[in-house]
């Protein structure tokens, strides 16, 4: 959900500002996923705890998770292997859905 729909849907009055901090302290927290829109804009989204990666419509905008365990501790592993420490990343896939193609 991009920030400014959040501001959009609630029914009190709420600065944009206060909108954008929270969704990016609960990202930094790891408790929900920023997956990244055609023009650059953070999309927010609650996922679940594994090792995963998203794969976003770029017709519609449609977000699934991709299940990618092995391939986050084979990535891991192999920065481990370059003396490298605290790894993170992610990987972003985009196509178009079913349901638009």
């Amino acid at each position: 959900m991009r920030s400014g729909a959040v501001q959009n849907r609630t029914r009190m009055e709420i600065s944009l500002a206060t909108v954008y901090r929270h969704p990016t302290s609960l990202h930094e927290a790891g408790a929900i996923h920023a997956v990244y829109g055609p023009e650059g804009e953070a999309l927010y989204r609650r996922c679940g705890r594994a090792p995963h990666h998203h794969v976003r419509c770029r017709s519609c905008g449609r977000t699934d998770e991709i299940e990618a365990s092995a391939e986050h501790h084979s990535l891991a592993r192999a920065a481990r292997n370059r003396s490298f420490r605290d790894i993170r990343f992610t990987i972003e896939l985009d196509g178009i859905c079913g349901a638009c193609s």
